[in-house]
């Protein structure tokens, strides 16, 4: 059993919340003058539900440790790239606790996180991978050690994956949920490259202490985490079928989603 009477009343409070990935996650940690230290983090495998997840989760943390969420003053959001739903409902977490408490913000990159402790392992090169969609993840390539990116963050076919491993200085390093949900076109790629590193699942997501340095590091401000996509969602490739289907024209139903428009229904 844990005793609250340990955890000073006063010490502000420090929320990192991650719905990037495949798994939901959040780190909730307390500033004690002289770093952060962290008070728990919780994991969950519920791809897809997320909205029944993360608000009770944080709000029975909190309990547990006697703490209120008007004590949490920082908020800092893996804001992407990654899956659309769960980074959405992470940063419309943050802003209902900011608008409650005054809390501020701070974003997070995703790649960069990723690359973060694999990059101490040697030199040569980190290349992290999330899912994306069918055929496609997100990519950005990093120098080991010192990160320094080599490339820019996108969205790149699976193809254009294995020609930048042959451009990067070896031995190169993939981690990442991305190279997961497409290992077995990755093991045939790349089979003949002696320089490659394929890193288990459980680099899938950045760790408490790399969350934690990132967040103290991180620049906080009163204003919303603005989510980092590299793509257009499913539902805007798809908007001249969606629009069909409900008898809408395609260029009508686009000219709806420009910002600044107005939808008049008539009743």
């Amino acid at each position: 059993m844990t005793s609250t009477e340990s955890w000073p009343d006063a010490a502000p409070l420090l929320l990192v919340l991650d719905g990037s990935g495949d798994r939901l996650h959040f780190l909730l940690a307390q500033e004690d003058g002289v770093g952060l230290s962290p008070l728990c983090h919780q994991t969950w495998a519920v791809a897809g539900q997320s909205a029944r997840f993360l608000a009770p989760a944080l709000e029975h943390a909190l309990a547990l440790f006697g703490r209120r969420a008007a004590e949490i003053r920082r908020i800092a959001c893996l804001r992407g790239p990654g899956g659309f739903t769960g980074i959405r409902l992470a940063l419309a977490l943050a802003e209902g606790l900011a608008a409650a408490t005054g809390a501020l913000r701070a974003g997070l990159d995703v790649l960069p996180l990723l690359a973060e402790a694999p990059a101490d392992l040697g030199s040569g090169s980190v290349l992290p991978l999330t899912w994306s969609r069918k055929g496609q993840v997100y990519a950005q390539a990093f120098a080991a050690p010192g990160l320094s990116p080599l490339t820019e963050a996108a969205a790149l076919r699976l193809e254009d994956v294995l020609e930048l491993c042959g451009r990067l200085p070896g031995p190169v390093t993939l981690l990442g949920n991305g190279l997961h949900r497409n290992l077995p076109f990755f093991r045939e790629g790349l089979d003949a490259r002696r320089d490659m590193r394929l890193l288990g699942p459980d680099w899938n997501q950045p760790g408490t202490e790399t969350l934690l340095r990132a967040a103290s590091r991180a620049k906080y401000a009163d204003r919303p985490v603005q989510p980092l996509y590299l793509r257009a969602s499913d539902a805007e490739d798809n908007l001249p079928e969606f629009a069909r289907a409900r008898g809408l024209d395609p260029e009508a139903a686009r000219t709806l989603l420009l910002p600044g428009t107005s939808l008049k229904t008539t009743f």
